[in-house]
C-alpha cells in the first residue's frame, strides 16, 4: 500500500519536473530577448531557427505522449490503491498543476522560438542544448513510466514456479555421479552391515579409456605378429647396443682428458703408432730409439722393471716422473691421451730384444692374468 502511494507521488513529481525542465529553453530565450541579445536586425530563419522549431515540436509531442502515459499510470495506481483500501474515494490528486505548468512552459518555449538567440550565427545557442537535454530527459521518464505501468498491471516475465535444482559439479559430470541428496534414486536395496549398494554408472572417461586400450592392443598384436612392422626384442637389443657403442665412442672423444692411471687400458695399434712418434722425439735420448736403454735410462724391452711394468704403472711413471732418478714429470707437456698412447707403445716393446740392449735392472715383473671365471657347469 505504501509502495503504491509512493509510486503515485513519484510519477507526479517526475512529470512536473520534466515539464519544468522542458520549459527552461523557453525561459532562456525570454531572458535573452529581454536583455537585448538579438540586436536590431530582424529574425532570420537560419539553420538554428529551423533546428529550434524542430526540437520544440519534438519536445511538445513527447510531452503529450508523456502526459498520456502519466495519466494511465496514475489511473492504474489509483485502482490498485482502491483495491487495497476498499475506499472508492482514495487519494487521487489531479494533474491540474502539471498541466498548467506545461501550458506556461509551452508558451514561453514558443516565444523563445522567435527570440534573438537565433542571431548568434557563429555559435550554437544555449537554448538548443537545453532542448536536446530536455528531450533526452523526456525519453528517460517515458522508459520509467513504461516500466512502472508494466509493474502495476502485472505484465512481466513470469518464471515457472519449479523447485530450483542444483547444477551438478564438474566432478559429478565427469564421473556421472549424482548428489548425495539424490542417492536414494540409485539405491538397489542391498544393505550389508549398514553399507548400501548404489547403481552408479561407470565414468565415461574410464569407459573410453578401456575402449582405447582394446584398440591399442589389437593394433599392437597386428603389427607385432602379423605384419611384423615392429622389431622384436632381439632386434631392439642389437639396435640399442649399436647406439650405445656410438655414444661411447662420442663420449671417449669428448672425455679423453678423463683418462688417468686408474682407468687407462692398452690402446689400439693406431694409438700405439702415435705413441711411437712421441717416444722417438722425447724419450729416445734416455731410453734408446728402440727402447734398448743406454747410460741414462733402463732397458724397456725385458722382463725386469724398476717401477713395475703394467700399463697403469707405466702411465703413472710417465705422468709423475721419477725426480730422484732424473726423470721429469710429463703431465704438463702431454695430454692424458698422449700419455696413454706413449704408455701403450712402451708396453708394446716387451720382448722385442733389440740389439745392444742394456743389462737387466730392477725386479722381475710378471703380468697378472685376469681372475679365472667360476665353473658353472658342475664339473661336467
Amino acid at each position: 500500500m505504501k509502495c503504491l502511494i509512493l509510486k503515485d507521488s513519484l510519477v507526479r513529481s517526475i512529470l512536473t519536473a520534466s515539464v519544468f525542465i522542458t520549459g527552461i529553453p523557453g525561459m532562456a530565450g525570454l531572458a535573452a530577448q529581454t536583455n537585448g541579445v538579438a540586436g536590431p536586425q530582424a529574425v532570420s530563419y537560419d539553420a538554428f531557427v529551423i533546428t529550434r522549431w524542430i526540437l520544440l515540436g519534438l519536445s511538445a509531442i513527447l510531452l503529450v505522449i508523456l502526459l498520456a502515459m502519466a495519466r494511465s499510470v496514475l489511473a492504474v495506481a489509483r485502482l490498485k490503491i482502491q483495491n487495497f483500501t476498499g475506499n472508492p474515494n482514495s487519494p487521487a490528486r489531479s494533474l491540474a498543476k502539471p498541466l498548467s505548468l506545461l501550458g506556461l512552459m509551452m508558451i514561453s518555449t514558443s516565444v523563445s522560438g522567435q527570440s534573438g538567440l537565433a542571431g548568434a550565427a557563429n555559435s550554437v545557442p544555449l537554448d538548443i542544448y537545453l532542448l536536446i537535454a530536455a528531450i533526452l530527459l523526456e525519453l528517460l521518464i517515458m522508459l520509467f513510466l513504461v516500466r512502472t505501468l508494466f509493474q502495476f498491471v502485472g505484465i512481466q516475465k513470469m518464471k515457472p514456479a519449479v523447485e530450483r535444482v542444483k547444477k551438478p559439479s564438474l566432478f559429478q559430470r565427469l564421473n556421472q555421479t549424482v548428489a548425495i541428496d539424490r542417492e536414494a534414486e540409485l539405491d538397489l536395496n542391498h544393505n550389508y552391515d549398514g553399507i548400501r549398494e548404489l547403481d552408479n554408472k561407470t565414468p565415461a572417461w574410464w569407459t573410453y579409456a578401456f575402449y582405447i586400450s582394446i584398440l591399442f592392443g589389437a593394433i599392437y598384436l597386428y603389427r607385432m605378429f602379423v605384419s611384423k612392422s615392429l622389431p622384436g626384442q632381439l632386434i631392439e637389443l642389437a639396435q640399442e647396443n649399436e647406439r650405445a657403442e656410438i655414444l661411447q665412442s662420442q663420449y671417449l672423444k669428448t672425455a679423453a682428458s678423463a683418462i688417468d692411471e686408474n682407468n687407462v687400458t692398452m690402446l689400439d695399434p693406431e694409438s700405439v703408432a702415435k705413441g711411437a712418434m712421441t717416444f722417438k722425439v722425447n724419450c729416445a735420448v734416455c731410453h734408446g730409439v728402440n727402447g734398448e736403454g743406454n747410460v741414462v735410462g733402463p732397458n724397456l724391452t725385458d722382463d725386469y722393471w724398476i717401477h713395475k711394468g703394467s700399463i697403469k704403472d707405466i702411465f703413472y711413471t710417465i705422468k709423475y716422473g721419477v725426480p730422484e732418478k732424473g726423470m721429469k714429470s710429463w703431465k704438463d707437456d702431454f695430454s692424458p691421451v698422449q700419455i696413454a698412447e706413449l704408455a701403450s707403445y712402451v708396453k708394446s716393446l716387451h720382448g722385442t730384444n733389440p740389439a745392444n740392449a742394456k743389462e737387466k735392472q730392477g725386479e722381475l715383473f710378471v703380468e697378472e692374468s685376469p681372475a679365472a671365471a667360476p665353473d658353472t657347469t658342475g664339473g661336467k
